[in-house]
């Protein structure tokens, strides 16, 4: 400062000469501060990080007199901001009332008013807020009745506390804007206010931290919440009219470090697409979906993440078959997904899979200039016509208005239901599925981005560009060969055609060595693709077929898994003795004589390791195999399941093979040993 400026702030008899000379411009806050801690040798405050405590336990009062902020408090320190570092009276005060040491750090004195207005009249900042914000809506919350309104929310309760009108312009703003979801986030700056609009999350405002308590709960009281409880997540539902339109809302809360964040989900029935015809979806992917929904039984999967529009692409399906009277019942249950592959097969008539993307602003959106990326040619050749997204009124400066759904409709087919029950890889699953005519998810994006009613920019946000275009799976054609040798000397019989393979060698069955007197020996169905001379082997037919005369005993409570379970066995060829519990298990075993036994854990009357003790206990059961199913992964009910004398054991839910692998196992092993 120049002596003449000095000599003005001398002269002016302001209260805080600090004060007085930002405001007249002479210097800043920043430069004051940074003067002050190094002649000071003291710390320039965070005044930002304040705790709950802190504020709880020093006095309004007594911060105000002396223009301090509490920072942070404990057993035995106080840390307060302050403008005047010599202010011994403020020291001693503090010290005094609150039985601790009080240590200082400095701040500005206007940022420290604010600050307290903040922390101590959340209510007077949040009026100051809805000054600025603009706006006239008319909110009436509804209960569940929906006869007469608990709450009126509009205009005409101005003279409401200031919170109920912040959460109405918060809620209104968000409807209006065609937000799908509301989130109210506290972080260490103050509470995020958020809306997703077309499935992006666009940051509206930041309230003051101190407004975050309030905030949510008024929001727990409309959704019915208990407001006392913030150390568990929560959920509500509330129903509001905003301007004469019913608007359902869904109220979420979970408890974090900064504070409970809030979720409101919209359902806005006006912005409720309930018409296939409406999803925006290509020509062939409806009559696809169309084709699912002429089943008279079944099932149809649709399939994709969190806010991809699965709900409403089912509500929309069941709309259209509600008018063809008793056939929704075909929907209404889903199988349970661990039944076996066989019976998926069986009753899976289709899968809907789909993401959603952002629709192009009609009013604003404009042509693409510029070159296709290289990896995208394939797709999008030389005189594809593009449209990107520009932003105006219409859209929010977005470039997108509303959004449409991509998908990828798979339907059965003969094959598919082959491949499903034969287990095979997804691969080959959907190698037969696009045999059928399924069209991928970017199959679909690409054809909206050629329609111009989406960009390249967005389906490249959704979705990843596959390597390759995706093209039909098709096997090699087999080939047939003759693989009889004749001897010298023979008479040669009409040969006998051995259909292979491409990539597997054929196999002169002359050059096989006879199979041992007394004894019927099959062929390995399929040759090892890298078949050699050595490596091939007889099988006796006793060891590949060593389930058709085996018992099996099968411990299980469980009526619904019991009886999954047997059939799977059954169907291996085992023939299967079952029990509920484990006395039964035992008297089954002394009257049935099984050559192996599937034994749950969690039994009545005599738990799974009871039944393991009384079997080893005996000289004739004593290495009877025994494969164990049990809830428990971890480390030690694994070692205490071999303690037990368990031969093997499975974890639920297990997969059908996994059971069938073992005990065609152990069986063949205690085969080997005889």
């Amino acid at each position: 400062m120049t002596p003449e400026q000095f000599a003005a702030l001398k002269s002016a008899r302001e209260d805080s000469v600090w004060e007085t000379a930002v405001r007249r411009g002479f210097t800043s806050d920043d430069q004051i501060l940074t003067a002050l801690a190094s002649r000071f040798r003291m710390k320039i405050a965070n005044i930002n990080m304040i705790s709950q405590q802190a504020r709880e336990l020093v006095p309004e009062q007594l911060v105000r007199k002396y223009r301090v902020l509490p920072l942070q408090i404990s057993d035995s320190v106080l840390d307060i901001a302050t403008a005047d570092p010599h202010d011994l009276d403020c020291e001693r005060t503090l010290a005094f009332a609150l039985g601790r040491t009080i240590r200082m750090s400095l701040a500005s004195p206007t940022k420290i008013l604010e600050r307290l207005d903040e922390v101590y009249r959340p209510e007077n900042v949040i009026e100051k807020i809805l000054e600025n914000v603009a706006g006239d809506y008319d909110i009436e919350t509804l209960s569940e009745q929906i006869e007469d309104s608990d709450l009126e929310l509009g205009a005409n309760r101005a003279s409401e506390r200031p919170v109920i009108q912040l959460v109405d312009r918060i809620v209104a703003e968000g409807i209006q804007s065609r937000a799908s979801d509301i989130h109210l986030e506290p972080e260490e700056a103050g509470v995020a206010v958020r809306y997703r609009i077309d499935g992006v999350l666009r940051q509206v405002m930041i309230l003051p931290k101190a407004a975050g308590i309030p905030l949510v709960s008024r929001v727990k009281i409309m959704a019915q919440l208990d407001i006392a409880d913030r150390l568990r997540p929560q959920d509500g539902r509330s129903r509001v009219v905003v301007s004469g339109n019913r608007v359902d809302l869904r109220v979420s809360t979970l408890p974090a470090s900064q504070g409970e964040k809030v979720v409101i989900r919209i359902l806005d029935q006006r912005a409720t697409v309930l018409s296939l015809d409406g999803l925006g979806l290509n020509p062939d992917e409806l009559e696809r979906i169309h084709g699912l929904l002429q089943a008279r039984e079944g099932v149809v999967l649709v399939t994709g993440p969190t806010g991809s529009g699965k709900t409403t692409t089912l509500y929309s399906m069941l709309r259209t078959i509600q008018a063809r009277g008793d056939a929704a019942s075909s929907v209404t249950r889903l199988l349970d997904i661990g039944v076996e592959s066989y019976k998926i097969a069986a009753s899976l008539k289709g899968v809907v899979a789909q993401r959603l993307l952002r629709r192009l602003c009609v009013h604003c959106r404009e042509l693409a200039v510029g070159q296709v990326p290289d990896r995208l040619r394939k797709w999008f050749p030389d005189g594809s016509t593009l449209y990107r997204p520009v932003g105006c009124s219409e859209c929010s400066q977005t470039g997108y208005r509303g959004r449409l759904a991509i998908t990828e409709v798979l339907t059965g087919s003969p094959e598919l239901e082959r491949r499903v029950a034969a287990n095979e890889s997804s691969e080959r699953i959907a190698d037969a599925a696009r045999e059928g005519g399924m069209r991928g998810l970017w199959e679909s994006g690409v054809q909206h981005a050629r329609n111009g009613t989406t960009s390249l920019e967005e389906l490249l946000r959704v979705l990843e560009a596959p390597a390759e275009p995706t093209a039909p799976h098709k096997p090699a054609a087999p080939t047939t060969r003759n693989t009889a040798s004749v001897m010298p000397g023979e008479s040669a019989a009409p040969p006998a055609p051995i259909v292979t393979d491409t990539a597997a060698p054929t196999i002169e069955a002359d050059l096989l060595p006879p199979p041992p007197k007394g004894r019927v020996s099959t062929l390995h169905a399929t040759p090892p693709a890298s078949f050699t001379g050595d490596s091939f082997q007889l099988v006796d037919e006793e060891h590949a077929n060593v389930g058709e005369s085996k018992k099996v005993l099968l411990v299980e409570d469980e009526d619904a898994l019991r009886r999954v379970v047997k059939d799977l066995l059954e169907r291996e060829g085992f023939t299967v003795f079952e029990a509920a519990d484990g006395v039964k298990a035992l008297d089954e075993i002394d009257r049935a004589a099984p050559d192996i036994v599937v034994l749950d854990l969690n039994l009545p009357r005599l738990d799974g390791y009871g039944v393991l003790s009384h079997l080893r206990a005996r000289p004739s059961t004593a290495n009877l195999p025994v494969i164990v199913l049990t809830a428990k992964g971890d480390e030690d009910s694994e070692v205490r399941v071999f303690e037990y004398g368990a031969s093997d054991y499975l974890t639920k839910p297990f997969r059908p093979r996994a059971l069938s692998a073992r005990l065609h196992s152990l069986l063949a092993r205690g085969h080997n040993a005889t």
